[in-house]
């Protein structure tokens, strides 16, 4: 049973069984990392913790606050303030892959797995890119196009960073994610997902 986001999920049909477990049946419980909520996790088999997701649609619980303050200071033609802080964005197409992939294994999952990208993204990128996607769009809609709007820009590079530095960014751990996947199809955690491509597809989201 896949339970997504954070909804009363209850059975009212019988009043001496009010609680979601079911005999037999594994439970995967699937929601955004929220560090101010606890959640009761008592008849979960499994916690899937989703990190840095970038949401095809703004609406609760998958809402992302920094991806809604980046638009709305774009709509505005603001800057924003906030340039330093680094993310690990991944994809909504990688993230329900993922998922897909864990609930058709034969191998029952971990109690607790986090999702995240592998690459850490600072907000100048990620806002930078937003930013070229906007524009490029409104230039769309209204026919006046630029030569720089017309201008394919490569996709922002990433600098290597070691390993020690890894662990200073907080990175969620991964191996559990990446073993799951090898024991269900043996390709492990490699999202494949542009990070291009997973910002047009909140953007067409917003602008809808």
């Amino acid at each position: 049973m896949l339970l997504l986001g954070f909804a009363d999920y209850r059975d009212d049909f019988d009043d001496a069984n009010t609680g979601i477990g079911m005999g037999g049946v594994e439970v995967i419980l699937v929601t955004p990392n929220l560090d101010e909520l606890e959640i009761d996790t008592s008849e979960i088999d499994s916690h899937v913790v989703i990190h840095d997701m970038i949401p095809s649609a703004s609406t609760p619980p998958w809402d992302c606050s920094q991806l809604d303050t980046f638009m709305s200071a774009l709509v505005s033609d603001n800057v924003i303030e906030d340039s330093e802080s680094s993310g690990w964005w991944i994809a909504e197409l990688d993230v329900s892959d993922a998922i897909s992939r864990l609930v058709i294994s034969d191998h029952p999952m971990p109690v607790k797995i986090d999702i995240s990208g592998r690459r850490s993204w600072n907000s100048k990128q990620i806002f930078e890119e937003l930013e070229m996607l906007y524009k490029r769009t409104i230039a769309g809609q209204s026919g006046e196009f630029l030569a720089s709007h017309l201008t394919s820009t490569s996709t922002p590079g990433i600098a290597v960073i070691l390993a020690k530095d890894v662990k200073q960014l907080n990175r969620p751990d991964l191996k559990l994610l990446h073993d799951a996947l090898i024991k269900s199809d043996g390709e492990g955690w490699r999202p494949t997902t542009p990070i291009r491509t997973g910002l047009m597809h909140f953007l067409i989201g917003k602008m809808n």
